[in-house]
């Protein structure tokens, strides 16, 4: 039964999103009574991070297996910004990053997670930069730049809204690859 809530909560929050979404939506479209929902998850907030994890672990392992495929450093760091905001911009449950109603709360949830070694995506990608950086032969300053620009997303993760989020993706996508190529891979570097 709880694979039902879980279903059925994943359908509301696609369609109306975590804001407009309340317990009792929830146990009607999963068939049982409002009171009941409680027996499966404490809270509205609860059941949405296990319906966010899932959803985040379908673009994490899409992720991971096109990491796996052996595409190099650039063409590897563009496919992943373009993936994550192609996808985020369809999935209403992963927009939530971007909102204020629920997005402080995944932020922090997700940041323990990566400094808690839990977050799995984190060693894939950590261990898909560390092979790049060795296949490319990247010296220490190549290494600094690619650093810093893991950390500059990381950071405009944590404050882009929604709407900038879905208005500025393109602009994100191209700047990630040509910082990739003059800063990391190029003369420059």
């Amino acid at each position: 039964m709880t694979s039902t809530v879980l279903a059925a909560a994943r359908e509301v929050f696609l369609t109306s999103g975590y804001k407009h979404t309340n317990v009792a939506q929830i146990a009607k479209s999963a068939g049982i009574a409002t009171g009941s929902f409680y027996k499966f998850y404490a809270s509205k907030q609860a059941i949405f991070l296990a319906v966010y994890d899932a959803e985040n672990e379908r673009l994490r392992s899409d992720l991971s297996k096109q990491l796996r495929s052996g595409v190099g450093l650039v063409d590897g760091a563009t496919m992943i910004v373009r993936t994550v905001f192609e996808t985020v911009k369809q999935n209403q449950v992963l927009m939530e990053w971007y909102r204020p109603e629920i997005g402080p709360l995944l932020h922090e949830t997700y940041q323990k997670r990566m400094a808690d070694g839990t977050y799995g995506f984190s060693q894939v990608l950590t261990e898909w930069l560390d092979e790049q950086i060795r296949i490319q032969g990247l010296t220490d300053t190549q290494q600094q730049y690619l650093k810093r620009g893991v950390v500059f997303l990381n950071e405009l993760d944590q404050v882009l809204t929604a709407e900038n989020f879905v208005s500025q993706t393109e602009t994100l996508v191209l700047m990630v690859q040509a910082y990739l190529e003059k800063w990391v891979m190029g003369e420059a570097a």
